[in-house]
C-alpha cells in the first residue's frame, strides 16, 4: 500500500471514530431517563412482590417454629422495604464498568433482575435446608 492510499485510510478511520464517539443529544438522554425510571418502576412491584414472597416462606419455615410469630405477605413486604431503606439510605452503587455500558435502561433491567437471582436462590438454599437438613 503506498503512502497516499495509507493517508486516505486514516483519515477515514479518523472521521469513523469521530462519528462512532459522538456524545447523544441532551434531548435523548432525557428520554432514555424518562424510559428507564417508567422500567424501574413498573419492574419494582413484581420484584419486591417476589422478595415478599421468599421472605413470608424463609420466615414461615424458619423463624415461626421457633418462636410462634406468623407473617402474612404484606408484613415480610413492609419489613422488607423498611430494611432496604434503613440500609441503602445515601448509599450510592459502586461505579461498576460493565454496568456504565448497558446505559439507563440497562442498568434498570440489570439490577432488578439481579434482585429476582439472589431473591430465587436464597429461596431454593432455604428450601433445601428446609428438605434436607430440618
Amino acid at each position: 500500500m503506498d503512502d497516499a492510499t495509507r493517508k486516505k485510510l486514516n483519515e477515514l478511520t479518523n472521521s469513523i471514530n469521530k462519528v462512532t464517539k459522538s456524545e447523544p443529544s441532551i434531548g435523548a438522554k432525557f428520554a432514555e431517563g424518562i424510559v428507564a425510571l417508567i422500567i424501574a418502576i413498573g419492574l419494582m412491584i413484581p420484584v419486591y412482590m417476589l422478595c415478599a414472597t421468599v421472605g413470608c416462606d424463609l420466615w414461615a419455615w424458619f423463624i415461626t417454629p421457633i418462636f410462634g410469630i406468623i407473617l402474612g405477605k404484606a408484613q415480610v413486604l413492609g419489613i422488607l422495604l423498611v430494611v432496604n431503606f434503613m440500609c441503602n439510605l445515601g448509599n450510592i452503587r459502586p461505579n461498576n464498568k460493565a454496568l456504565d455500558d448497558l446505559g439507563q435502561i440497562g442498568k434498570a433491567f440489570a439490577l432488578n433482575i439481579a434482585m429476582c437471582i439472589n431473591a430465587l436462590v436464597i429461596w431454593a438454599i432455604g428450601a433445601v435446608l428446609v428438605t434436607y437438613v430440618m
